[in-house]
Parts: C-alpha cells; structure tokens; sequence
C-alpha cells in the first residue's frame, strides 16, 4: 500500500461541506454510517432495524434498572460482550481496532473484574468507582456522546461510558447483597466496603491507570509505532493531533515531536485525575451522584437531538439519495416544485 494511501486511509470518504465543519471525533462516527454495498432502500431499512433496536433497548435498560437495579450488571454483561464484539469486527476492517486500546474500554473491563471476578473485594469497588464514576462517566460530556438510537456506533459508544457509570451507581447504592454474600461479612469488611478515604480514592484508584497508561504509551509509541505509520492504523493520538485547532491539539504540537506522545500522556493524565477528584463527592452524596449521572444522560440525549435535526436530517436525504414522501394533505409536490423554480 502507498504510504500516501496507508497514511489518509482513516479519510478514505470524501466528507461533505457541512462534515468539514465537523471535529474529526465527528468526522469519524460520520464516516462508519457510509452506505457501502447497500441500496437506499435496503440503508433506509437498515436505519429503521437499529432505531427499533435503540428503543427497545432502552425500554429493556429502564425496566431493569427500576425493577431490579441491584443486578444491573447482567444486562451490562449480555450487552457488552455484543457490542465490544462486533465493534472489534468492524474496526478491525477498517484498520481502527487500535481505537479498543483506549482507556474507557480498560476502565469497563475493571467493572467486569469487580462485579464477576472479584465481587466483595473492597479495594477494587473503590478503585473501579473513582475510574467510572469520574473519567468515563465526564468522557460522555467531554466527548460529545450522543444518543443515536438506529446508529451502532453511536449507541456503542455511548454504552461505553454511560452503562457501566449505571453499573458503579448500582453497586454503589443498590449492592446485591446475595451475589456479594454480604450476609456472610464481618462489621470491618462491611465497614470497609461502604468507607472510602481520600487516600482510596484519589491516589490509590490511580494505580491501574497508570499501568495501562505504561502499556498504551509503549504499545501504540514503541513497539507498534512503525507499524501504525506503515501501515495506516488509526488511533486516537493522531486523529487528535490532526485537528491542529483544538486546544489539546495546540498544545502537544507546541512540544518538540519526539516529547509529543509524552506530552498528550500526560494531559491525559491530568485530566483523568480531576476527573478522579470529583467522585470524593459522589461518593459521598446520593444525590449528588445521581443528579450528575441524570445531567450527563441528559447531555447525551440533547446531543443525539442536536445530531438529528442538525446534521443528520440534511446529510441523510442527500447521501441515501431519497426524497421525502410528502402526503396529500401537505399539497401537490410537483406543483410545489414548479413554483419554486
């Protein structure tokens, strides 16, 4: 493959004047809703099965949620295993399986270690709360996550940070005492469980971020580095640092190059930590833990309105090549268009 090629692959979809306006986060959920070998009918069918997916699952989330919140997680586990699944089959025939590296998928892992493999361990309840409850439950404003109910990779990506942010919700206010045999626990470990300090919290929960924050750095840095360039890998650093106009972007390239990956690490860092300290809050505060989930909820629903109505409307009837159906009622179309003309 060219290097030309391997270098632009992420950009083989020429984008639309209203995409160029887009950040390339956006570009790139745009481009994953291309039509491929699909007619318009057989697109517009597809869109309709996954809207009717999106309100069926999110009728199955509430339901469960206030029927029997306490083992939320089983329907966070079903869901996940499908869609981190297919989500790797896809990216990895794009070349963008590097994006499943990231730190929100390593933070929705350690819920997977909490609730199954190590249920009851004090330590890591703290430990995954502060991660989910912080970083990845912020990354759903930070990262404009929204509510696209016929888009797969929009709902996955939102499922990423939203649902396991339910689940440490859940396991935070709502336990299942049968599942953690908390019956069976002593006053100190119960003590324990429900206990935080500072120290737990803000210093102690950074532990595994920073070792995947070592992993990642010699992963995609320098083991594989001569392999993403070659090859045209996508990872979220250079998609980053392509949008030379963010702030984020400014200041990495500000850095000699060879000290630029070290730099975005370390904002990364930064940022994750401050994210760390708010959840000394919600830790402590009922209230104030579930308003601030219900607000970033609520983020992520104006988000997939605002992507409806002012992206996805206009794109839509162009890129299907479909024109609305206009009833009767609204007047004779064909008279309407001789009008206008």
């Amino acid at each position: 493959m060219p290097k030309e090629a391997a270098a632009s692959e992420i950009d083989d979809k020429a984008p639309t004047p209203a995409a160029k306006l887009l950040t390339p986060a956006k570009q790139l959920a745009q481009r994953l809703n291309v039509l491929g070998d699909l007619s318009p009918s057989q697109h517009v069918m597809r869109d309709k099965i996954g809207f009717f997916f999106g309100v069926v699952n999110l009728v199955i989330s509430a339901f469960w949620l206030g029927r029997s919140t306490h083992n939320f997680y089983l329907w966070f586990t079903l869901k996940a295993v499908v869609l981190y699944s297919t989500r790797y089959y896809l990216y990895s025939k794009q070349r963008w399986q590097y994006y499943m590296l990231e730190f929100c998928y390593f933070a929705n892992l350690l819920q997977v270690l909490e609730v199954w493999v190590f249920p009851g361990n004090a330590l890591l309840h703290k430990i995954t709360f502060a991660q989910v409850a912080g970083p990845l439950t912020w990354s759903i404003v930070a990262l404009r996550n929204s509510l696209v109910l016929h888009s797969l990779d929009k709902t996955t990506s939102l499922f990423m940070h939203i649902s396991p942010a339910v689940v440490a919700w859940t396991t935070k206010w709502y336990p299942d005492r049968a599942h953690l045999g908390m019956d069976k626990w002593s006053q100190k470990h119960l003590a324990d469980w429900d206990n935080a300090t500072v120290w737990e919290l803000a210093v102690l929960s950074m532990g595994p971020y920073l070792l995947w924050s070592l992993a990642y750095y010699l992963k995609i840095f320098v083991v594989s580095r001569k392999k993403v360039q070659e090859e045209g890998y996508a990872t979220l650093y250079a998609l980053m640092t392509k949008n030379k106009n963010a702030a984020a972007a400014r200041i990495v390239l500000k850095a000699p190059p060879a000290l630029q990956p070290a730099v975005y690490m370390g904002m990364h860092l930064l940022l994750c930590w401050a994210a760390v300290l708010t959840t000394l809050i919600w830790w402590r505060s009922y209230w104030a833990h579930t308003i601030f989930l219900i607000l970033c909820a609520a983020a992520s629903a104006w988000n997939g309105a605002t992507y409806y109505f002012d992206v996805f409307a206009h794109r839509y009837v162009s890129g299907v090549g479909i024109e609305p159906k206009v009833r009767k009622a609204d007047g004779d179309s064909k008279s309407g268009d001789k009008k206008a003309a």
